[in-house]
């Protein structure tokens, strides 16, 4: 009787040794089949809002603007145009800086965070899976002895 119970749990263990798990590598992931700079180019037109304080006070405008994202010559580059309608007092925009861009989830991250970038100071944004690009970053600005800074707030939309 011990020899088949033993037999018995020889064969069990035997049967064990050899499951394995499944070949399915991605665990799950989706894996996307573009580049994500491939995939996020375009221009995106918007609202920015901007603020800043100087020795007259603090300040808010929101201003018409654009950020175009370009993936050439194997650099992906982030363009900034602000526009500035006479009367007001944030400087226009109008720069270009290669940025990092990556999936997450669904939609997009990008940034810079160099401060010797084409904008001249670090920013960073995302873009939703259904086109929506939001942006922020700093810039200072010397008017006679006193520095400004401006912090920009960019939301728009891709256009098709």
């Amino acid at each position: 009787m011990k020899k088949i119970i033993f037999g018995l749990l020889f064969m069990v263990a035997g049967g064990l040794c050899f499951t394995a798990c499944s070949d399915d590598d991605n665990n799950g992931n989706q894996i996307h089949a573009t580049t994500p700079e491939k995939v996020a180019v375009g221009t995106y037109s918007g609202t920015y809002t901007v603020s800043w304080t100087d020795k007259t006070g603090s300040y808010t405008e929101t201003k018409d603007g654009t950020v175009t994202l370009n993936a050439a010559d194997a650099a992906y580059t982030v363009n900034v145009s602000v526009d500035a309608p006479k009367g007001e007092k944030t400087p226009a925009l109008s720069k270009e800086s290669v940025a990092n861009i990556t999936y997450v989830n669904e939609g997009f991250a990008f940034s810079n965070m160099l401060v010797t970038n084409g904008l001249g100071t670090t920013f960073a944004g995302t873009i939703s899976e259904g086109g929506a690009l939001a942006m922020n970053f700093t810039i200072s600005v010397k008017n006679g002895r006193q520095v400004v800074t401006y912090k920009y707030a960019f939301v728009g939309q891709k256009q098709n």
